[in-house]
């Protein structure tokens, strides 16, 4: 009696009961059982000698009305088993090992997958062999099943993510594998698609078969189905890339880094639409199937189409080229209205900003170029530097000089600007155009004295203003030394006179050349005046020559006339 008595009182000291509550290791128990244990001891141990189900689990929790809230269960292998579902039991398959599922029929047919951890409703769940998944969400990885020969089989995707990677199906080592996506609906039709990384909603949505991509922002790479090796970084990157060639894989090789970069992109061979990069807001945002683009900068080349081979930085550079190519351009709205133009190079802000179809341009400084519209062959050298205002389709000029724009005709070459004084170098200036086996039709008709007895020789000093007001040309900003060109006194001609002076003298004179409108102005070429003078050398030499045989005859007529009178003298002195 003394010892159940005793034993009564033991039971006493570790179960107590306060208002209805089971305390064990407490007097005061806090809750309906609350288990109080010690450092040295485990709080709980439920040692089961069976292997637990989801018919029988080990600890259930349910409501009282016979719904299932939680239970946990593990099997005869290192996995646990945690179900929160009310209202059903979930049912998880009994093989595999070091596997983590949380939710409803997650990891459903796995048997022998290894090393998974799925939670949400539906993750994993026709996973068998697959091994070291990672599914995060609701029916991620849902679909994926297929499991070559041998006990697991590693898959090594991640799927994180309402429906990421639903339609998974990996058939071997190097297809459906070592796919990362995160966020809904990521690679959501992916199938044996690898090595892809997709993080933003909707993230390689379509691809099927593409592998090697890299997919970062909300829709980015959305459309693409078999395209590889293409990085979209940003809110609808390569959106609308689609391209099937009958086969599994197909090498995109695009990189579209910001807003809506390479949108619209729709490779229709093997040989467009690839090797193309933007990076910038709605760069090459309208590319269809131009190839080996390259643009940097906000909105650069947003509407080209078809152009290829392009090299563009700057912001809304070549912003309006649809089919232009081989175009090099570096500034912000260089070659901003460019449509179709093609081989171009445009360095500086603004340059070449008002060609549409000129080709074959090469501009160096701000704003250089900036009137050309449709003429090709033309170069600037120089901030503001090229073709007049009113010349906007001239070819084959060469303009060197800053705020330049002193070129009106084409096949011209301009050094230098209005304060430019003094041009020159070490030697003289040649030209290969002398050569007599290169001439034809040559003429003796050069005038000489006529015209060079009509030109009137003056000194005079520049004005740079009235340069200006006539050429349009944009001043340049003031510096100490601008104004000296118009201290200089000159010497020369003026061109006004000698154009009369050749039309009076009927010379088609090459040295001056006529303006085609108000804007231009008057050019002469002194070197040219040497071809007239030295006929007119020629003109008086023929003429002293002439005059020479006359003194001589005239002379020789004195001479006899002073021998005849001095005989005569003799005569009349005897």
């Amino acid at each position: 009696m003394k010892k159940y008595l005793f034993l009564l009182l033991c039971i006493g000291s570790v179960i107590s009961l306060y208002a209805q509550n089971v305390g064990i290791g407490t007097l005061l128990p806090l809750a309906k059982m609350h288990i109080q244990g010690s450092a040295d001891i485990s709080q709980l141990l439920i040692d089961a000698n069976v292997t637990q189900t989801n018919a029988n689990p080990l600890v259930r929790f349910r409501k009282s009305t016979g719904e299932d809230l939680m239970w946990l269960h593990s099997d005869d292998t290192s996995n646990v088993f945690l179900g929160l579902k009310a209202g059903r039991v979930n049912i998880i398959g009994p093989q595999g090992v070091n596997n983590t599922f949380i939710g409803s029929r997650v990891g459903y047919s796995n048997t022998n997958g290894r090393d998974n951890t799925a939670l949400g409703t539906n993750a994993l769940l026709s996973n068998t062999k697959g091994s070291q998944n990672t599914a995060i969400g609701t029916s991620a990885l849902f679909s994926q099943s297929f499991s070559p020969g041998g006990a697991f089989y590693l898959t090594n995707n991640v799927a994180i993510g309402f429906e990421s990677l639903y339609t998974n199906q990996p058939i071997s080592g190097t297809s459906g594998v070592n796919n990362t996506a995160v966020g809904m609906s990521s690679m959501r039709s992916n199938t044996i698609g690898a090595s892809n990384t997709a993080t933003g909603a909707f993230a390689l949505y379509l691809n099927t078969t593409g592998n090697s991509n890299t997919a970062i922002g909300y829709t980015a790479l959305n459309s693409n189905t078999t395209g590889g090796e293409n990085t979209a970084v940003g809110k609808g990157a390569l959106f609308t890339q689609y391209y099937f060639n009958g086969g599994n894989v197909w090498v995109g090789a695009n990189v579209a880094i910001g807003f809506e970069a390479l949108f619209l992109s729709q490779p229709s061979t093997a040989s467009d639409g690839r090797y193309n990069t933007a990076i910038g807001h709605t760069s090459l945002r309208n590319n269809s199937t131009g190839h080996h683009n390259t643009c940097v900068g906000y909105q650069s080349m947003i509407l080209n189409t078809t152009g290829y081979n392009n090299t563009v930085m700057g912001v809304a550079a070549l912003s309006n080229n649809s089919s232009g190519h081989y175009n090099a351009v570096f500034g912000n709205v260089a070659l901003i209205s460019n449509t179709t133009g093609s081989d171009n190079t445009a360095v500086g802000g603004s340059t070449l900003s008002s060609n549409t179809t000129g080709g074959s341009n090469t501009a160096i400084g701000g704003d250089a170029l900036g009137f050309l519209v449709g003429g090709t062959a033309n170069i600037a050298l120089g901030r503001a530097s090229g073709t007049a205002l009113g010349s906007p389709n001239v070819n084959n000029t060469i303009s060197i000089g800053n705020d330049g724009y002193l070129n009106a005709a084409s096949n011209q070459a301009f050094i230098g600007n209005l304060s430019t004084a003094w041009i020159g170098g070490q030697t003289t200036w040649f030209t290969y155009a002398s050569d007599a086996r290169v001439k034809n039709n040559v003429k003796e008709d050069v005038q000489g004295l006529s015209f060079i007895e009509r030109l009137r020789p003056v000194t005079y000093n520049l004005n740079i203003t009235a340069m200006l007001q006539i050429t349009g040309n944009k001043e340049t900003e003031d510096y100490p030394e601008k104004y000296d060109v118009e201290k200089i006194k000159q010497s020369g001609f003026l061109a006004q006179e000698v154009e009369k002076a050749a039309i009076a003298s009927g010379y088609n004179f090459s040295g001056i050349t006529i303006p085609k409108n108000e804007n231009e102005l008057y050019t002469m070429s002194y070197a040219q005046f040497v071809v007239p003078l030295v006929k007119a050398v020629q003109e008086l030499s023929s003429k002293n020559n002439a005059q020479d045989i006359i003194i001589e005859n005239m002379k020789a007529e004195n001479a006899i006339l002073v021998a005849r009178i001095e005989k005569i003298e003799k005569l009349l002195g005897e």
